[in-house]
């Protein structure tokens, strides 16, 4: 198959599979803010999973990302099964000990967390839903390996609707600081079941080899903190605003940045697509070459993609939700943003992780992870939560910087100007928007289609170069 449609094609099914998958939570997401009581409630449940997924994270210790490295290292069935057996016992017993630990210190961490020791009810039900999420990472990845699109759009269509039919119901019942949290268990037992029936034969006990162990630790390890710096980027924001100006301005902030997550879409269609294959043509002659359009031409479409959804966001948003959540409107244009650099740095960091160097890819988030930390706390103290939102973006943005510098010292990329003009013309279009007021609808859509076309126009040899060695099947 040829490459670009290899990609494209990945990248359609899994975005549909996603657009799927994600239809229930938006249309939902207005009717759960007016079951909830009051924000509090959205902001308790915001930080729930916020602890859910750093310590989901945990417990997966890199092992996803290091069970697909390995498992294209060798064509051999009976080794892939050696991968796959291994890396998930490995993961079975790690996410069994942080079940173990949160549950039994419930209490402590709910009054540092949720603000009192009568929420330990929620995160003994955190704790539960950490084991089965850490299993279910693992007990699907030889679906998305064999690159089985079909399926996951099925499977992706199919939990949303069980998750969400249970957490209603809860919420009318008046569950509201734990219907959300039984809905999401419930849902992601029944991804596990699912998955355990199609994939099984994967996952044998005979097959189980510590030498494979280490193989994927070796792997693993690096990966470990990059997947904590991806949490402080995405989830530590909620923490430190829950800290700081307390769980009604983070269920603000959540349901901002719940809206900001549509441009995941196009990320998640992306990552579906994206592992299988850049390590499935890693050995081509032309890889750099390729790499380096394929970040040029989603770095265009990302920008493209997001200046058109600042211009024109905010009043549906009002439209919505309550007044009580429309100070959220500040930080969407910057949380809009932040999934799609991150599409762009894992373009460039699987260049890092492709010949083995992962350790810089680790240096580079760190940086912006750290960057991230210190704005929050400054920022979030000085303008409230827009101030969050601001050092996402930054963090994400220095760490794209770092990564192509390393990569082109490295001559794993090439950097051509178009990439800093097209990084110009979108926070030049979000300092506009911020400065306006967003006050003239027209005016902002006419401006955003404007500077669209400009970004069309600088990568149009881009896109017929990669379209002409597309139809040479190179």
């Amino acid at each position: 198959m040829k490459r670009l449609k290899l990609l494209v094609e990945n990248m359609l099914v899994y975005g549909l599979s996603y657009a799927i998958a994600g239809a229930i939570p938006y249309i939902m997401l207005p009717v759960i803010t007016y079951l909830m009581p009051n924000s509090d409630y959205v902001g308790i449940y915001d930080v729930a999973t916020s602890l859910m997924s750093l310590l989901s994270t945990c417990a997966i210790f890199g092992m996803y990302d290091a069970m697909f490295r390995l498992f294209f290292d060798d064509e051999d069935e009976a080794y892939k099964k050696k991968v796959c057996t291994s890396a998930i016992t490995f993961v079975l017993v790690s996410a069994a000990l942080v079940w173990a630990v949160v549950f039994l210190c419930a209490k402590p961490i709910a009054v540092r967390f949720l603000g009192g020791a009568e929420y330990d009810h929620v995160i003994r039900l955190v704790s539960v839903n950490i084991f089965f999420v850490a299993v279910n990472a693992l007990i699907a990845a030889p679906t998305r390996m064999q690159n089985k699109k079909i399926l996951v759009l099925i499977i992706n269509a199919i939990i949303p609707v069980v998750s969400y039919t249970f957490a209603y119901a809860l919420l009318c019942k008046g569950y509201y600081t734990t219907g959300m949290i039984i809905g999401n268990l419930i849902s992601v037992c029944v991804s596990v079941l699912i998955y355990f029936f199609f994939n099984h034969s994967w996952f044998q006990k005979k097959y189980f080899d510590l030498k494979i162990v280490k193989d994927l630790l070796k792997i693993a390890l690096p990966v470990v903190p990059v997947v904590l710096i991806y949490w402080i980027f995405n989830t530590l924001d909620r923490i430190i605003i829950s800290q700081l100006l307390g769980n009604a301005q983070t269920g603000i902030y959540g349901v901002g940045a719940k809206i900001a997550q549509l441009s995941q879409l196009l990320y998640l269609a992306f990552s579906g697509g994206w592992q299988y294959f850049a390590f499935s043509t890693m050995k081509d002659q032309d890889q750099v070459e390729m790499i380096t359009r394929v970040f040029e031409l989603l770095e265009g479409i990302a920008f493209i993609f997001g200046i058109l959804f600042i211009s024109c966001f905010a009043w549906p948003y009002r439209m919505l939700f309550a007044e009580e959540y429309w100070q959220g409107i500040y930080v969407v244009p910057y949380l809009f943003m932040a999934p799609l650099l991150l599409m762009l740095y894992q373009i460039a960091s699987s260049q890092l992780m492709i010949v083995k160097k992962n350790y810089y890819s680790t240096i580079c988030l760190a940086m912006g992870a750290v960057t991230n930390i210190i704005l929050d706390i400054v920022l979030v103290k000085l303008i409230g939560i827009e101030g969050a939102a601001i050092a996402t973006l930054c963090g994400y943005l220095l760490s794209i910087a770092a990564c192509l510098f390393v990569l082109a010292k490295f001559k794993l990329i090439h950097l051509h100007a178009r990439m800093g003009i097209t990084l110009m013309i979108m926070l030049g279009y979000l300092l506009y928007y911020r400065l306006s007021g967003n006050q003239n609808l027209f005016a902002m859509i006419m401006i955003a289609l404007l500077l669209s076309g400009i970004i069309i126009m600088l990568y149009m040899v881009e896109i017929r170069a990669l379209l002409k060695k597309n139809k040479q099947g190179v």
